[in-house]
């Protein structure tokens, strides 16, 4: 029985696709040795594993000491930008003020409680500045603010 319009049942071509010998692996491994990891497989034989690249930590190169921050200036900033976090910049806590900025001081409440602690914050942030000054982080590549101990 025939339906019109119906797909044809031809056959269909089946291109068979290249596999990679295990022994071509290895000889690929021991040409880029050092690059990569060995890891043995289930069925013995060793299959090569990327080395995941990590950039080079980028260390402070100038060798003045940074000005330590005033409370002063840092309750200038907050009095006039707090609800946006600029006091926050201002004291090199990025995470904080991204969070500032995007609710508006927690609404209100997390700039009134940045009144009462802010005397605080610059003694933290002075300390910060001196311990990088004189020893830089060997991770240098995350923000202050993310290590920063919860108080």
């Amino acid at each position: 029985m025939s339906i019109e319009g119906a797909p044809s049942r031809e056959p269909v071509s089946v291109v068979p696709v290249p596999v990679v010998p295990v022994p071509a692996r290895a000889a690929r491994a021991e040409r880029t040795a050092g690059r990569h990891h060995t890891v043995a497989t289930t069925v013995g034989r060793p299959a090569v594993v990327p080395t995941p690249a990590r950039p080079e930590p980028v260390l402070r190169q100038d060798s003045t000491p940074r000005a330590p921050k005033s409370v002063a200036v840092a309750y200038l900033w907050w009095f006039f930008l707090g609800l946006f976090g600029m006091h926050h910049f201002y004291l090199g806590r990025t995470g904080r003020g991204l969070l500032h900025l995007c609710t508006l001081g927690i609404g209100g409440l997390g700039w009134l409680a940045d009144a009462l602690t802010l005397p605080h914050q610059v003694g933290s942030a002075n300390a910060r500045i001196a311990l990088q000054d004189v020893a830089p982080r060997a991770d240098a590549t995350a923000g202050p603010a993310l290590n920063d101990p919860v108080r």
